[in-house]
Formats: C-alpha cells, sequence, structure tokens
C-alpha cells in the first residue's frame, strides 16, 4: 500500500512540475517581460503562454491550456482612494466589493484566509522582572514552552480564557490579507452548482496611486489550484512597479484575432469561457455598458464580402433582413453599409427589450472575401445618455483594424468557431456519413459466410 501511495504521490508531483515549468521564463526561452504603454508596472511573460489580447494597460494570457494569467490597472472609486495601510473596516469590504467587480465572475465568492496570529504578551513570572516578554512564533517546541510558562505563572488566568474561548477556538480569517507595500492577496471560488473549467481564482493587487490599483491573477482549474498559486508567486516574484501615466488613447490589440480596436475611454477587456471571445466594459458607469468582440469562419455571408461599391447597399440589406428575421426582441433604429479597413460590412443599431429591460445595441458585422468573419457588439442600458454613447460605440467601431505582420494582413491564430448555419449544415453531413458508413458494415457483415469447421 505504501509503495502504491508512493509511486501515486511521485505521479501526481511530476504533473504539478510538468504543468509548473510553463511558469518559468528560463525553461525553455529567454525571459520575457510585458510593460503596457500606460506604464505603472512590468510582469514576467512565462514561457509556454499564449497571449489572447493586450490593452493599453493590461494583458491577458494562457499558460499551458488550463492557468488564465490577467494584469491591468483599474481606477478605484473616491470612497476608497487613500492608502491602503491606512483603510477603516469599512473601507477594506467597500475595496473587497471592487476587487470582486473587476471578475470575469462576479458570482465568484472570496475564500477566507487565515490571518497570521500578532503575538501575545506573556507575563513575567513575579519575583523576577516586571518587563512584558513576547510569545514566540517560531518552531513547534518554542511555541510550546511558552505556553507551558503562561500555565505555570498564571493558571488561574489561563483556565477563565479557555472557558470563555473555548479549547477549539477558530482562528480569524479575512477575504483579503494585507501586507507590506500596499499589496493585498485574495483567493476566489465559483459556486458548486458552476459548469466552468476554471473554477479557482488567486490574485493579488497592488497600489500604484490613491486612485491606481494593479490587479494581477491566476485562474485554474481546482485540481490545479497549486499549480495557479505557484504561477501567481512566479510572475510576481521580479513585479517591478512604477507611476502609471494617462495615455491618450485606450487600443485593444489581439494576435489571437489578428485585429485591434479603440475602446472608450476607461473601459477593461476580459474573456469569459471561450478564450477566443474578447469582451470588454467599463466599471466605472453605474449602467452595463459591455461589448462582445469575435471572428469566425463563413462563407455563407460572401455576398456581402465581395459586393462592389455599386452593389453594396442592396448587398447590406438582404444581409441585415437575414440576419434579424427570426429576432422578435429586436427593434432596428437604422443600418448603414460600410467599408472599414477595406472589409465590406453593416452597422446595425437596434433595442433589445428581453427580460422587460431596454438595451441600446451598436452591431456591426465586417468580412474578409478570404471566408473570414467579425462581429463588434456594443451595449447599455443607459436611456438618458444613450445618444452619446452610440455615438462613442460607432467611433470605436470605425477604429477596426486587422494586424499586418511584414506587410500582410494577419490571419487570427484562434480556432475560430463556424457560423450556426455552416456548423449544422457540416454537422448534418457528417452524420449522414457516419450512417452510410455503419450501413455498408452491416452489409459487408451479413454477407460475410461462415464455413462450418470440417474437424471431425
Amino acid at each position: 500500500m505504501s509503495t502504491m501511495k508512493n509511486r501515486f504521490t511521485n505521479i501526481f508531483l511530476a504533473a504539478a512540475l510538468t504543468l509548473g515549468l510553463g511558469f518559468s521564463g528560463q525553461v525553455t526561452a529567454e525571459q520575457r517581460y510585458y510593460k503596457p504603454e500606460s506604464g505603472g508596472y512590468r510582469l514576467s511573460i512565462p514561457a509556454a503562454s499564449q497571449e489572447i489580447f493586450h490593452t493599453t494597460t493590461g494583458i491577458r494570457f494562457v499558460v499551458g491550456k488550463n492557468q488564465l494569467v490577467s494584469a491591468d490597472i483599474y481606477s478605484m472609486p473616491n470612497f476608497i482612494s487613500v492608502p491602503v495601510n491606512r483603510y477603516s473596516t469599512d473601507q477594506k469590504k467597500d475595496l473587497t466589493s471592487f476587487l470582486q467587480k473587476t471578475l470575469d465572475f462576479p458570482d465568484f465568492v472570496f475564500i477566507p484566509q487565515t490571518v497570521a496570529a500578532k503575538p501575545t504578551v506573556v507575563p513575567a513570572q513575579k519575583g523576577t522582572t516586571t518587563t512584558a516578554q513576547l510569545k514566540p512564533e517560531g518552531s513547534l517546541k518554542s511555541r510550546l514552552e511558552a505556553l507551558r510558562a503562561s500555565q505555570t505563572t498564571s493558571p488561574k488566568t489561563t483556565t477563565d480564557a479557555q472557558a470563555k474561548t473555548g479549547n477549539e477556538a477558530k482562528p480569524e480569517t479575512a477575504s483579503l490579507l494585507f501586507g507590506a507595500d500596499a499589496d493585498v492577496s485574495f483567493a476566489l471560488q465559483a459556486p458548486k452548482d458552476s459548469t466552468l473549467n476554471r473554477k479557482y481564482v488567486t490574485g493579488r493587487a497592488y497600489q500604484l496611486l490613491n486612485d491606481k490599483i494593479l490587479v494581477i491573477t491566476v485562474a485554474s482549474p481546482e485540481a490545479e489550484k497549486n499549480i495557479a498559486q505557484q504561477g501567481l508567486q512566479a510572475i510576481t516574484s521580479d513585479l517591478k512597479l512604477g507611476k502609471p501615466h494617462y495615455p491618450d488613447a485606450n487600443i485593444l490589440t489581439s494576435n489571437l484575432l489578428g485585429m485591434s480596436l479603440e475602446l472608450p475611454a476607461g473601459w477593461h477587456g476580459y474573456t469569459l469561457k471561450a478564450d477566443n471571445i474578447v469582451f470588454a466594459r467599463s466599471l466605472s458607469s453605474v449602467h452595463e455598458d459591455n461589448a462582445m468582440i469575435r471572428a469566425f469562419k463563413t462563407n455563407e455571408f460572401s455576398e456581402l464580402a465581395t459586393a462592389t461599391s455599386a452593389d453594396l447597399e442592396n448587398a447590406e440589406k438582404a444581409f441585415v433582413d437575414k440576419i434579424t428575421k427570426y429576432t422578435p426582441n429586436v427593434s432596428v433604429v437604422k443600418h448603414e453599409p460600410v467599408v472599414i479597413d477595406g472589409l465590406n460590412g453593416s452597422i446595425i443599431q437596434f433595442t433589445d427589450s428581453d427580460d422587460l429591460k431596454k438595451v441600446f445595441v451598436v452591431n456591426t458585422y465586417l468580412f474578409a472575401p478570404e471566408g473570414i468573419g467579425y462581429q463588434l457588439r456594443f451595449n447599455t442600458d443607459d436611456t438618458i445618455n444613450y445618444d452619446l454613447k452610440m455615438q462613442a460605440f460607432t467611433e470605436s467601431v470605425k477604429s477596426f483594424k486587422r494586424l499586418q505582420v511584414k506587410g500582410k494582413v494577419q490571419q487570427p491564430t484562434a480556432k475560430l468557431p463556424q457560423s450556426s448555419r455552416v456548423q449544422a449544415i457540416r454537422d448534418q453531413k457528417r452524420a449522414a456519413q457516419t450512417a452510410t458508413t455503419n450501413q455498408t458494415n452491416n452489409t459487408k457483415t451479413v454477407k460475410k459466410v461462415v464455413k462450418p469447421s470440417t474437424t471431425k
């Protein structure tokens, strides 16, 4: 049994080491670093990592297959824009809520962390000295000696304390652990019924200015949370902090999707279940302001992709009619054909009244003749300033550019999803081929004749 247990332990440690090697930049390649245009920090980029996107303030990449690393600078609300080491109890609660808001999934809950016990004072024995002594916090032996000394000097006080607190007093815990240099540590867990792959998040936050905080997180499956903890330690061990400035433009660049886009000021990128779909949002707005950016393969709309200037208007109208035919909750306000970065497409403004809540949407599709499509969707539920936001969303869409590599357009490097209609057709063909193959195999089986044995 012990041999089998040791073998299992060795296998587990080997697997953990293999996964953990991805966080060591010196293992297979020269160490790389990321410094955002905004300044504020320098972050190690581990070997064997794939970048999803970066902005002027942050970056997001995957290490190995399951470890998702995110780093970004956020503007904090005024009521917590003071040095972290001066936070009141209420401000610590507000910071907890704010950090939860920066996550991809706000329904994650903080995992209580044990607060390091402060050294306790042990009264000195009468007749020796009047100076109070600190209880040792070192080895088990030193703690036991201190405990025996306190029990010998004041047995009555010890008995009373045990009666009040109990022999099994629970250690003090907190959602956030505050360390030196204005850093904060935390960990979160997905709800039990969550279908996510990465259900565990560990992170650190560093206050760069009173109102600017750098948040670095590593998300992973529960079975690999020790790898996430080690990875966070690895990429922050040589983290360099500085004073950030404010860039004029907020550019999101994705080599994975082969494109860039200027986001509205103050917006931040993130991802959900799929790494090849990028989302963005504004944390400063009291309204739900969101964006979705994706690339996909399709030849279904080749008529719009290849339309000439003379045919573009009719091709765009046919496209809009096609995609809005079965959308009862959508009311199209206006739409127009566009040519952005050499790609034909359509900008559609509409309202969506699903769930009794009116949402204003700018939905843009752009198509390349080689069968690549891009969707840029912005939405807000702000009924007062929606005109200004519609204008900001449209300007963001028109900033779209495909990335260039040595003078040539870079194709998306992600495994792009097919459009739903094309995928359905392929699934039908695959099912038909499978059925035909099975029928052929059955026919061969029936025709096979087993000769009786001639052995007597």
